[in-house]
């Protein structure tokens, strides 16, 4: 697998928290990798939630939700735009209650 993190900091000031990117090698992936076709795997890191996988987006829209960071720092942070869920949500504001223990259960 290879996992990559961003640190960033914490809506309530706490200190920082990371959001992370995971893809796991599959024999899928293994193949992709193989023959050269990098762009192929970003969409089945996206679908591949099941197998462990997971993207900044997904990170940084669950880490937003959860009110432990802004949506300023989700969206400057996130390396796809396009994936990102509350980017033109202009309605979604975060819940009051700050939940470490959403993003952590992962570690």
């Amino acid at each position: 697998a290879i996992v990559a993190l961003q640190l960033l900091n914490r809506e309530d000031g706490g200190g920082k928290i990371p959001a992370s990117e995971i893809l796991s090698v599959t024999p899928k992936i293994s193949s992709l990798i193989s023959e050269g076709r990098i762009d192929d795997i970003y969409p089945l890191m996206v679908e591949g939630s099941g197998e462990g996988m997971s993207t900044f987006s997904s990170s940084l829209t669950a880490l937003y939700e959860s009110g432990v960071i802004s949506k300023d720092d989700a969206i400057k942070h996130d390396l796809n735009k396009s994936d990102m869920k509350i980017a033109n949500d202009e309605s979604k504001e975060p819940p009051a209650a700050v939940q470490d223990d959403v993003m952590m259960s992962w570690l």
